[in-house]
């Protein structure tokens, strides 16, 4: 047997029964839904949560369902790193909101 042979920008998985081609965009998009799902859920934010911060910041109408249709993979690859700097932006923001509240809790602690 002889493997396709694969451009530098594909990466061939063989498994007895399924053959997949993934691109390097595909690998991109599938690293940042996970990373994105963890920082998420660390934030305690929910899918609704998101739809709703990107109702706001996009003006479009964003939902849990397609929150949850991105974190399964099952939008477009190129949908997900369209959205990805956003959707970053947006983790970002909630982190730093988070710590600032965090250092205000810890800096009213220290006063009594």
């Amino acid at each position: 047997y002889n493997p396709p042979t694969t451009s530098s920008k594909s990466v061939y998985h063989y498994s007895p029964r399924v053959k997949v081609a993934t691109t390097e965009e595909d690998e991109e998009a599938h690293r940042f839904v996970q990373e994105f799902k963890a920082r998420r859920i660390a934030l305690k934010l929910t899918q609704s949560d998101i739809g709703e911060e990107l109702n706001l910041r996009a003006g479009a109408r964003y939902g849990q369902s397609y929150i949850s249709r991105m974190e399964s993979i099952q939008l477009s690859t190129a949908i997900v790193l369209r959205m990805k700097p956003l959707l970053l932006k947006l983790l970002e923001e909630k982190e730093e909101e988070r710590r600032r509240m965090k250092q205000n809790m810890d800096f009213d602690e220290e006063e009594y």
